[in-house]
């Protein structure tokens, strides 16, 4: 039965490894380690001016994919993609009510039945018992329930409760780690700002590194901004490093796999949320609306901060660092890999190296494979992300060189317009273009002349998720989960409004 000991959960441990344990050398090891809002460019490796001296070092003697791409702009339809293998169209998590189906794929059950320890440590709100992302893991610790997320020690408390497990193991483990480090609030608990680093710290416009103080400012403040974002990031990579430490203390590191990645990216200032729009609606709403509201939402002009929802899936949101450092019994290649990869390839690699039967219906393809093959990599990858509490769904298909970015409302209801994310869908609507199609790297719109077939591609795309997972949106029964007015200004401290 798995294990939710809350976010005051009390870890038992004689306060190190045992200096007696034995670990057989075919035992399988594995952690998956996401971070959340983590930027591709935002390491150090990439190019990033954040330090990242730990994510550096992995990627360097581990498999560091160029074109990784999440299957969503925002947490939950990506978290479901991550721990089923299967594409949002398919396992229908978009919302907080929408938990996972129980009968789907899950991570946690390649290794049901075996010897292998497994546990799950979330620091975020959505990844959660209640949500189903507990099933078969023999132990769950939901360090994010309500606003700890926020925190500015979440990753302390993680560490305090992740390291000591990981001493304790005697024999194979395999380990979720659900990093809210680099998730805004931009705060470290040096911050003078914060009175008391151990108490929930909820978004206020006073605060330099909320969302709503971000959300102010003007596009020639991004430095600000990005600077914040550097500092949590460089702090989040020195809990990792923890992590690395006590691996190679207790001599597991190089016997481990540990695969490195993020659920979506953040969006600064390198685009607005209707910077493509035309027509008489955004004509109309560039006149009516207040600058302030205007700015607030990132609607026309570049602004400091736009964040990871309601947006097309540009690169800085969807395209996310990918590092797998694999066993030491399994070769690499010595040049890093550019064709295009997808989180849902994360489930079936775990499969591969540990050697366990893939659960039937996957839609991810074992990273190892993709490495194998004379032409490693896709050759489209896809998103889709229905924006918090709203009908409004964002879609992507993604080559090589280009990506169709489209959005569709799927319905709304008139008591709708009541509901902020109804409000969001509509505008949503009316602002923009249904339609974009960009070259890449430099995500400039492209003519009519260059049109690749993508638009087909992805309606294809949606109709064989639909087809092989028929009645998963938007819940099936089991799967719906109440959301009560606590839980709801926890979403809206996280940004999701």
């Amino acid at each position: 039965m798995p294990i939710d000991l809350g976010c005051s959960a009390e870890v038992l441990t004689d306060g190190g490894p045992n200096p007696n344990r034995t670990m057989s050398e075919d035992a399988f090891r594995g952690i998956l380690y996401v971070m959340d809002s983590l930027r591709y460019d935002a390491l150090g490796c990439h190019g990033g001016s954040a330090e990242t001296p730990t994510m550096d070092r992995l990627a360097e003697e581990g498999v560091d994919f160029e074109r990784a791409y999440a299957q969503a702009i925002w947490t939950y339809p990506s978290a479901g993609s991550i721990f089923t293998g299967l594409y949002p169209e398919s396992h229908g998590s978009q919302q907080f009510d929408q938990g996972l189906d129980p009968s789907q794929p899950h991570v946690a059950d390649l290794f049901a039945g075996t010897d292998v320890e497994t546990a799950c440590f979330s620091t975020t709100l959505g990844v959660s018992p209640a949500r189903g992302f507990d099933q078969s893991f023999d132990e769950f610790y939901h360090l994010g329930d309500g606003d700890n997320g926020l925190r500015p020690d979440i990753m302390a408390e993680l560490s305090d409760t992740l390291l000591p497990w990981v001493e304790r193991q005697e024999g194979g483990f395999f380990a979720v780690v659900w990093a809210m480090g680099t998730h805004h609030p931009y705060l470290t608990p040096t911050d003078e700002a914060v009175e008391s680093p151990s108490s929930p710290h909820h978004n206020r416009e006073s605060v330099p590194g909320s969302q709503e103080w971000m959300r102010t400012l003007p596009a020639d403040r991004v430095g600000e901004v990005r600077a914040r974002y550097d500092r949590v990031v460089a702090a989040t990579d020195r809990h990792l490093g923890e992590l690395i430490e006590t691996l190679e203390a207790q001599g597991d590191y190089e016997a481990t796999e540990l695969i490195l990645t993020a659920d979506h990216g953040e969006l600064f200032d390198e685009h607005a949320r209707a910077e493509h729009g035309g027509g008489l609606p955004t004509a109309a709403a560039r006149q009516l609306l207040p600058e302030r509201l205007q700015r607030y939402y990132g609607l026309f002009e570049r602004s400091a901060f736009v964040g990871h929802q309601a947006i097309y899936p540009y690169e800085e949101l969807i395209r996310v660092p990918l590092v797998v450092k694999p066993r030491g019994d399994r070769s690499i290649p010595t040049e890093a890999p550019n064709g295009l990869v997808e989180l849902v390839d994360l489930l079936p690699t775990f499969a591969d190296s540990a050697d366990r039967p893939l659960p039937a219906g996957v839609q991810g393809t074992s990273l190892y494979r993709q490495l194998d093959s004379a032409d490693p990599g896709k050759e489209r990858v896809f998103s889709t992300s229905q924006i918090h509490g709203g009908s409004l769904r964002y879609r992507s298909v993604t080559t090589t060189d280009a990506k169709l970015c489209r959005k569709e409302l799927d319905g709304l209801a008139p008591g709708d317009l009541r509901d902020p994310g109804g409000r969001q869908s509509l505008a949503g609507t009316l602002l923009g273009t249904d339609e974009l199609r960009v070259d890449l790297p430099s995500e400039r719109p492209q003519t009519a002349e260059q049109e690749t077939g993508l638009s087909a591609a992805l309606e294809r795309h949606v109709r064989r998720c639909r087809e092989a997972s028929p009645g998963t949106a938007p819940a099936r029964a089991g799967q719906t989960v109440d959301v009560d007015a606590e839980t709801e200004a926890h979403l809206a401290d996280l940004g999701y409004r």
